[in-house]
């Protein structure tokens, strides 16, 4: 590949771009991007027989396009059947398509090795119904057994895969008179349920995020189309059927992937989990496979394999809700903390006031390091610690109109108000009574929790247990208002309000040392019932 004089990029972009053997097009100047990628990677798992070698050759010295080329292949195929084992003909459109197009396309064909895994004692009686909704060249269709092939059901919006699907079943069952119900539709277009819905639903959906919001899923906001796939299955699945979806790990431990790890948690059965120790080929991303039925209640006990190992996973309701569905599983102790802190809700902060912080759409220009009378202190992210502020680095003169991001200015001049660092891994909480402005990355709330003052709200929030209970439910390193909100907060006597208001005062007037976050820890664990053994686990796991 020829990268233009022109072009000014870095040696380890244009060595990416030379690897990747992308066209330049006269616009390379971003990193190297695998979409963009004009090289083809063979499946290595296939490749390795000698059927799907010379198929592979045949097909690359043939001429026309690759829909011509596969063609041919299939008539070849259908005309003499004994020369073709395994889905090989995927095998041949995988390795003839360029790596861009499939990362475009979030599409990587399932090896056999882990269908085969998948569909270990499934077989389809008469009477059943099979589907894969993207069923690509038919690797699940071909891997179950079935006692009639027109049980079997397939998808795709790719034409060439759904020729090569079809040719693939009239091969394996070659001695039967039928049609294979394999269509070419886009199954997360198709807007009516079935009234025959499926006993069985298979797949390996594509991973990746709906760019160009094509499709509509309400109940999920990550516009993930792995989610969308296992959501809109769910719609189609018989009340005791069985559904089983190949994804990836990030949907088990991303925060932006709560949304379906939430809905499977209290609308499905989880029975198994499957972790797979390979990888598809150009692809770096772990992956699993989940078997599951319709209807559940929060709770769920499935087991999870990894190897030769079997660990079972028991979910209780109160692990539920922190929308996880975990792939080890939970220490005992940090469910005995969650559960007991639980047990003691009685408010949260949900309908407290919130404020992001200022965007001035330019610091360089609106942000100065001197004050002015004209200027007043602006506080940052960096100045926010635990019940106080340090001083301010820089000034601003207060102009919501010039600002690009402002909260209206009752909740900066609020006459108490916490203000909380954004990027951090737990809370961390000052007291605010200088009606002062901050930037966004140091956040507002006006605390409204019963019988609980802002100072109670602060000491509570930059507790060590608070911090163990929002490092359990977030996985994010930004402290987000959705997770705030969840923290359940008990109901305090006007003598324990005191109590934490008291430690607040000490640690504004005398610094926060460690002594006065023994104090607070202690107080804090006394509240829940917290136990020695539980307190030096919440103090091992905060300073990990």
């Amino acid at each position: 590949m020829n990268i233009p004089s022109d072009i000014q990029i870095c040696n380890a972009t244009a060595s990416n771009w030379r690897r990747l053997n992308a066209k330049s097009q006269g616009k390379l100047t971003s990193r190297a991007n695998k979409t963009l990628s004009e090289r083809k990677v063979i499946a290595a798992g296939y490749g390795r027989t000698a059927k799907a070698k010379a198929w592979l050759a045949m097909a690359q010295d043939m001429e026309g396009t690759v829909e011509e080329v596969m063609s041919e292949l299939c008539r070849k195929a259908l005309a003499e059947p004994s020369a073709v084992s395994g889905d090989v003909l995927g095998f041949v459109y995988q390795s003839l398509r360029t790596e861009g197009e499939r990362n475009r396309a979030g599409i990587y064909y399932t090896h056999e090795a882990v269908t085969k895994r998948m569909l270990q004692g499934v077989y389809i009686k008469a009477g059943e119904r099979f589907l894969d909704p993207c069923c690509g060249s038919g690797a699940f269709l071909l891997g179950v057994e079935a006692e009639n092939p027109e049980s079997l059901y397939g998808f795709d919006a790719d034409p060439i895969a759904v020729m090569i699907a079809r040719t693939n079943l009239r091969i394996k069952y070659h001695n039967c008179d039928f049609t294979p119900n394999i269509y070419c539709t886009d199954f997360l277009s198709m807007e009516d349920v079935p009234q025959a819905q499926y006993d069985y639903i298979y797949t390996n959906p594509p991973w990746g995020t709906d760019k160009m919001r094509l499709y509509v899923c309400p109940p999920l906001r990550s516009h993930e189309k792995a989610s969308m796939f296992l959501y809109r299955a769910l719609q189609w699945i018989k009340p005791e059927g069985h559904l089983n979806f190949l994804l990836p790990t990030s949907l088990f431990k991303v925060k932006t992937h709560a949304d379906i790890r939430s809905y499977l948690l209290h609308n499905t059965r989880i029975e198994d989990i499957i972790r797979f120790d390979r990888r598809f080929d150009g692809v770096f991303t772990d992956f699993v496979s989940i078997r599951l039925r319709p209807g559940g209640s929060g709770e769920q006990h499935y087991d999870v394999h990894d190897g030769c190992i079997q660990e079972r996973i028991d979910i209780t309701s109160v692990t539920a809700a922190m929308t996880d569905i975990p792939l080890e599983p939970v220490n005992p102790l940090s469910l005995s903390i969650i559960d007991k802190m639980e047990r003691l809700r009685y408010d949260d902060l949900s309908h407290s006031r919130w404020a992001l912080g200022i965007v001035t759409g330019n610091n360089k220009e609106k942000l100065k390091s001197s004050p002015n009378p004209m200027l007043e202190p602006v506080y940052s992210g960096k100045q926010v610690y635990p019940f106080v502020m340090k001083p301010a680095t820089y000034y601003v003169r207060f102009s919501p109109e010039e600002f690009q991001q402002c909260a209206k200015e009752e909740l900066y001049r609020a006459p108490e108000k916490l203000v909380y660092r954004f990027i951090a891994n737990r809370p961390v909480v000052a007291y605010d009574d200088g009606r002062n402005l901050c930037l966004n990355s140091a956040n507002v709330i006006i605390p409204d929790v019963k019988g609980c003052s802002v100072k109670s709200a602060a000491a509570l929030l930059n507790s060590s247990l608070y911090g163990f209970y929002y490092s359990a439910i977030c996985k994010d390193i930004k402290v987000l208002k959705s997770q705030l909100g969840r923290l359940p907060f008990p109901q305090l006597t006007t003598k324990q309000d005191e109590a934490l208001a008291s430690i607040v005062d000490g640690a504004r007037a005398y610094g926060f040392n460690q002594a006065l976050q023994h104090q607070l820890n202690n107080y804090v664990y006394s509240l829940f019932g917290i136990s020695e053994t539980e307190r030096k686990h919440i103090e091992k796991q905060q300073n990990r």
